[in-house]
């Protein structure tokens, strides 16, 4: 007598590697946000109902994958260098630069204030490496 359960319904996966066909569904939805999987498997040709059932829910799966080790990748990054180039930002912020220094005397030359420019910008300071050749810029 066997001591194993038979499982009821389907086996879980096939053991087909579509890893290839993830990756093309992952950088045209990093392309184009606003597509969907199925769309974008239907854009790699894939035109079975079947196989894109199947890819739909292995990207799924890759997807939080991929999330999950980036968010380790992340995690393992020491705190200490993120800490020290913001202290080094502060230092150099609180000293006067040139610029600062030349505005200050044309200010009390003048006695007119002049307004702060508004500068916005965006900084990605991560040390890893985008996954799957998909790189964010700013």
């Amino acid at each position: 007598m066997s001591t194993t359960k038979t499982r009821r319904g389907r086996p879980k996966g096939t053991g087909i590697d579509d890893r290839v066909p993830l990756i093309q569904i992952a950088a045209l939805i990093a392309a184009d946000p606003e597509l969907k999987p199925t769309t974008a498997i239907r854009r790699i040709g894939v035109t079975e109902p079947s196989v894109i059932r199947r890819l739909r829910d292995k990207f799924k799966v890759f997807l939080a994958q991929q999330n999950a080790e980036l968010n380790i990748a992340n995690s393992q990054t020491a705190a200490a260098p993120a800490v020290a180039e913001r202290t080094d930002a502060r230092l150099a912020h609180d000293k006067p630069t040139q610029k600062q220094d030349s505005e200050k005397q044309s200010l009390s030359a003048t006695g007119s204030k002049k307004k702060p420019a508004l500068r916005k910008s965006i900084r990605f300071t991560s040390k890893t490496k985008p996954q799957m050749g998909l790189e964010i810029r700013a």
